[in-house]
C-alpha cells in the first residue's frame, strides 16, 4: 500500500513545505497529509533519513538514494524536493536525468552503484525480499 495516495489538486501557485519553496503547485497533486494519517509511518521515514545523514556516504550520494527512492515510490513532490537538494549541492542535471537507469548508465561509479542498490533494497523489500550478495 502506497501511504501518499493523491488527491485531487487544489490551484496554487506558490507556497512552502518543509522549507522547500514550491513555484507551480497547479502540476502537483495535493497528498494525504502522513504525519496526521500515518504519524508512526513518517517517524520512520524520518528515522531513516537521520540515520542516512549520520553514515560517511557522500552528500551527493545521500540525495541520489533520496532521488531514487522517491522515484520508486512515485512522490513527484518528493523528487522534485531532492533534486532541488542535490543541485544546489551541486549534482550534475544529466546524472540526476539518468538515474531512474543508474543501472545502466556510464554516468556512475562502482561504489555509487552499491549505493543506488540501497533504495531499491530497501523500497521494495516486501515484493522480493532481502536479495542475495553475489
Amino acid at each position: 500500500m502506497h501511504l501518499l495516495t493523491s488527491l485531487p489538486a487544489k490551484a496554487v501557485t506558490s507556497r512552502t513545505i518543509s522549507g522547500f519553496r514550491l513555484n507551480d503547485q497547479k502540476t502537483m497533486n495535493e497528498r494525504i497529509n502522513i504525519t496526521v494519517l500515518e504519524s508512526q509511518a513518517y517517524k520512520a521515514i524520518f528515522g531513516l533519513d537521520k540515520y542516512l545523514g549520520g553514515t560517511d556516504i557522500d552528500p551527493s550520494s545521500k540525495e541520489l538514494i533520496k532521488i531514487r527512492a522517491s522515484q520508486i515510490n512515485g512522490c513527484a513532490f518528493c523528487i522534485q524536493m531532492h533534486t532541488e537538494q542535490a543541485r544546489k549541492q551541486g549534482e550534475a542535471e544529466q546524472r540526476i536525468y539518468a538515474l531512474s537507469a543508474w543501472r545502466e548508465s556510464p554516468l556512475f561509479t562502482e561504489a555509487e552503484r552499491v549505493v543506488l542498490a540501497m533504495p531499491e533494497e530497501i523500497t521494495l523489500i516486501s515484493v522480493h525480499g532481502v536479495l542475495k550478495e553475489d
